[in-house]
């Protein structure tokens, strides 16, 4: 077990367990993700810098934002979905959270075109603080480029990323 001064991290044979301490309560985020209904695979989670995360397969790629993301939104109230058939660039916004703490940009992790969104999010945003890596994900997108998934971090880069960005 690893310490800074607001996490634990303790690693177990299925990835590490991030336990995020504030005001004496603890949290803790799951890397990779304990999925309810979807087993993904740790090597098929990239995560981009802006605390999003894409699996991708084949020229699709489904996106949504991290539990560290959702855990920092805090309670989710609403969520502007991207349009299907917009075109998006990675690195820039394709949609908008608000919660009860803030409003925060989703950047895209990829380019391509959204030819679908998560339509539940609309009346039930909250699914996202629920599930962010399974029933919470907001879009899939058709890579233009496949490669853009290379310049994303895996698990092991996310967990130090976050680490330094706790500090």
């Amino acid at each position: 077990m690893t310490k800074n001064k607001n996490y634990v991290r303790k690693f177990t044979l299925k990835g590490f367990v991030l336990i995020k301490k504030l005001k004496g309560l603890e949290r803790e985020i799951r890397h990779p993700p304990a999925l309810k209904e979807e087993s993904m695979n740790p090597d098929n989670i990239k995560y981009h810098k802006e605390h999003t995360w894409v699996k991708a397969s084949g020229k699709k790629a489904t996106v949504g934002i991290t539990d560290y993301a959702q855990d920092a939104l805090g309670d989710i109230v609403y969520i502007d979905l991207p349009e299907v058939d917009a075109t998006v660039e990675a690195n820039t916004e394709m949609s908008e959270i608000e919660s009860t703490k803030a409003t925060s940009a989703v950047i895209a992790p990829v380019s391509g075109t959204i030819i679908e969104v998560n339509e539940k999010l609309a009346d039930s945003p909250e699914i996202i603080n629920e599930d962010p890596y399974g029933k919470g994900w907001i879009a899939v997108i058709e890579m233009d480029n496949e490669s853009e998934i290379d310049d994303l971090m895996d698990a092991g880069d996310y967990e130090r990323y976050i680490e330094e960005e706790a500090k």
